[in-house]
């Protein structure tokens, strides 16, 4: 009788324990999608039913275009020597101009 007392006990404290990391990785989760995923990809956001992402849609206006690719080509600039020339001829890196 002891015997499955204690396995009992030791059973709900595991059940408590799972139920209490589950609820901490679900936490992270909605952290990450909403701090990094969403908020840099408001269109996956929006795709996935979280509508406060709508005004953060990108427009296609030419000023916000260029100001990713001049984004993108400062960050090249910083980092291209991080890149082997495979991945050059890969992805077709062009550094800035």
């Amino acid at each position: 009788m002891r015997i499955s007392c204690i396995a009992l006990l030791l059973g709900s404290a595991a059940a408590c324990l799972a139920q209490s990391r589950d609820a901490m990785f679900d936490k992270l989760a909605d952290r990450y999608y909403s701090e990094v995923v969403f908020r840099y990809s408001p269109e996956s956001g929006t795709q996935a039913g979280f509508h406060q992402y709508d005004p953060l849609l990108a427009s296609g206006a030419r000023s916000e275009i260029q100001a990713e690719i001049a984004a993108l080509r400062s960050f090249l600039a910083v980092h291209a020597a991080q890149f082997t020339s495979l991945d050059r001829v890969l992805f077709r890196f062009e550094p800035a101009a």
